[in-house]
């Protein structure tokens, strides 16, 4: 299985897509290969990122 690398525009997408609440945090991990657990550190770092701003 190849690793595939998001850039920031997508990373975001993704992050959207589970904060919209049409899919579970599970179902777009697996939507786009994604352990859960790299999904919660993503959404996590990206939403610090927003309130330092």
């Amino acid at each position: 299985m190849s690793r595939v690398q998001y850039n920031a525009k997508e990373k975001l997408a993704i992050i959207e897509e589970i904060d919209s609440g049409e899919l579970s945090v599970m179902a777009v991990a697996y939507k786009y290969g994604i352990s859960k657990t790299t999904l919660v550190k993503c959404d996590a770092s990206m939403k610090s990122m927003v309130l330092k701003d």
